[in-house]
């Protein structure tokens, strides 16, 4: 007689919630950073992690299905049917425990708590990390810390409710003013969280505030994005540090970016590849230039993504932008752009898709050629007019 197929559909799901919650949190702490790490379009970025969210989904399932059909029903040793059952409840258990201690998955994410700080114009500052402890929270308190902003979410059952709940018990016992932000990755734009940053920012209350999520790092990047726009600059050792500008990293000898040498054309005016997120980030978006010139085809694909991006990001940090294209052959198209980038607020960013030697970089070529043309011609005008 064949045993009902509701008690096996039961212990199918079972066993596919418990292998899901596993893995699930190996692919948030691996593949799911690796995705924003590697990837500076959002087109790019929004279809690996489409890849990625299916493959954890497609491979939970075949894994429990092997799990469920093989181990647990037709394996002829009972003790080894047991020992899977467990083996698959105590997998999803540690997972379980790790959330509800979101230090220790920091740690293994490489998160490192408060190590960011960042300073407004009003001199209020903002630290970075995943959940604290109460032994953390301690610490904080003692290193100057007057309130918490928790971005953890009611929603984000069972172990984000619990741990807001322990929070706000700890802060109320060591004195430490708790705000509650709620954000939900990936879902929501949680724009009145958002707006409650914000006003933290306006404040000018002179206040130290340490913002977390749970490991400290999706949530927690948007909040600095926001900050940042805001003015906030990143400080180190109590020092406040400026944005660093294109002439800055030469100085310092930093070297080339990732698809090539930035390039001066004149004082307050160069020419750079496209750059990732973490060099634009780092000398774009932090008000370092008045305007940006996009020499970007959006007919090719891969530099359509990066025109997608680029313009995402400058206009969400209000930075003034126009977009030309340009073909590397054509020079006098090149002529009339320059002429009309000479008239550009400076200093002036011209974002070409690469830098450097080979066909590749035509494009930055033609460009700098046809400027110093037309500075030539300026300069004899000038002259003319005297």
């Amino acid at each position: 007689m064949n045993r009902p197929s509701v008690p096996r559909f039961l212990l199918f799901a079972y066993v596919w919630l418990m292998v899901g919650f596993a893995t699930g949190t190996v692919v948030l702490l691996g593949p799911t950073r690796w995705v924003t790490e590697a990837f500076d379009a959002p087109g790019a970025e929004r279809a690996a992690m489409l890849v990625v969210i299916l493959s954890f989904i497609g491979g939970s399932f075949l894994l429990a299905l092997y799990f469920t059909r093989v181990l647990i029903l037709r394996h002829p040793s009972r003790p080894v049917r047991g020992l899977v059952v467990v083996a698959v409840t105590g997998s999803a258990m540690l997972a379980l425990w790790g959330w509800r201690n979101p230090v220790v998955y920091s740690a293994v994410a490489g998160v490192e708590g408060g190590g960011e700080r960042m300073v407004t114009e009003s001199g209020s500052q903002f630290l970075f990390g995943p959940y604290p402890d109460r032994e953390r929270l301690q610490q904080l308190k003692e290193e100057g810390v007057t309130a918490v902003v928790s971005l953890q979410h009611p929603a984000v059952v069972p172990f984000e409710p619990e741990g807001i709940a322990r929070e706000k018990e700890w802060t109320k016992e060591l004195g430490i003013r708790f705000v509650h932000a709620p954000m939900l990755p990936w879902v929501s734009d949680n724009e009145r969280s958002l707006e409650t940053i914000r006003e933290l920012v306006r404040s000018a209350d002179g206040g130290t505030y340490y913002v977390h999520c749970g490991l400290g790092r999706d949530r927690v990047s948007v909040v600095q994005r926001v900050i940042e726009r805001m003015g906030g600059r990143v400080a180190s050792d109590g020092a406040t540090e400026d944005a660093l500008t294109w002439a800055d990293r030469e100085a310092e000898g930093l070297g080339d970016l990732e698809r090539g040498p930035p390039i001066e054309l004149e004082e307050g005016v160069w020419v750079v590849p496209y750059p990732n997120k973490h060099e634009m980030f780092g000398h774009m978006l932090g008000g370092q230039v008045e305007h940006v010139l996009l020499l970007l085809d959006d007919a090719d694909p891969v530099q359509a993504e990066w025109l997608a991006s680029a313009r995402e990001l400058l206009t969400q940090f209000d930075v003034p932008h126009t977009v030309r294209s340009l073909d590397g052959g054509d020079g006098a198209a090149a002529s009339e752009i320059a002429r009309t980038a000479r008239r550009l607020p400076r200093p002036l960013t011209v974002i070409v898709p690469f830098t450097g030697t080979g066909r590749e970089s035509a494009i930055a070529g033609t460009f700098r050629s046809a400027w110093v043309g037309e500075r030539g011609r300026a300069a004899q005008a000038a002259e003319a007019a005297s």
